[in-house]
């Protein structure tokens, strides 16, 4: 019961903390670039660590440690692939994208291909966007569920109304910051998770000696074949996903 009620509280500080940003971005947003693109007037730091909580969200916790428990090593080498396109995107492509004044790929294609283009690339990144949207509300009501005893359909009622209220008040700017606490939550989380499962099993040596071998070959039960297809899928997931 007190595991439940501090789980209750902890998620409630979270979701304030999230819609107060919304509620203040909204002096921010007083144009259309305000409301998509942040006024193009964000730091690095801040897009920097925005891409990095959407990459490391939801659905790559649960279903990348689920890979790691099948695969071990081997099955992060989508990960490389993730962070090898992402810093050449940012240091090639997104230059470019801005010289251009776009604030949508849509937009993008109808200025070289035309309007029909317009429209196809708008039913793909819809398409893309409704596939990450559902593994992400997916993995969240998944892990609320489990910390908050409540139905899937209430779990994803809180999620999605939370999401929709700060983004339609305070824009991209309202993502970019939430999105860089979360980040932050992230890698704090992770790590002191990972410390204390060591710490629970008595260090690394303990650790060593009670995972199968081939789980730290970085070929090993996967295979050069399925890592080659990682690899691959992360290139192309990682440029369609960050288009």
């Amino acid at each position: 019961m007190e595991n439940l009620e501090a789980s209750w509280w902890l998620i409630a500080v979270y979701l304030v903390v999230m819609l107060g940003i919304g509620i203040l971005g909204r002096g921010k947003v007083t144009n259309i670039e305000d409301m998509a693109v942040a006024g193009r007037r964000s730091g690095v730091w801040l897009i920097a660590f925005s891409v990095a909580a959407t990459w490391i969200n939801g659905t790559t916790l649960v279903g990348n440690s689920a890979l790691g428990r099948d695969f071990g090593l081997s099955s992060y080498w989508a990960g490389g692939s993730f962070l090898f396109v992402t810093v050449w995107i940012g240091y090639y492509v997104v230059p470019r994208l801005r010289e251009t004044g776009i604030i949508t790929i849509p937009e993008l294609f109808e200025r070289f291909f035309g309007p029909a283009y317009r429209l196809l690339a708008l039913i793909l990144v819809i398409l893309r966007d409704l596939g990450v949207t559902a593994g992400t509300l997916g993995a969240l009501t998944v892990v609320t569920m489990a910390l908050l005893d409540i139905s899937a359909i209430e779990s994803q009622a809180l999620w999605l109304g939370v999401t929709v209220i700060y983004v339609f008040l305070g824009g991209m700017w309202a993502v970019l910051v939430t999105d860089s606490i979360q980040f932050v939550i992230i890698v704090a989380g992770t790590v002191g998770l990972l410390f204390s499962g060591i710490g629970q099993l008595g260090g690394l040596s303990e650790l060593g000696s009670r995972v199968d071998p081939i789980l730290l070959d970085q070929f090993g039960r996967a295979g050069g074949l399925q890592v080659l297809a990682w690899i691959v899928i992360g290139i192309a997931v990682t440029w369609g996903f960050q288009g």
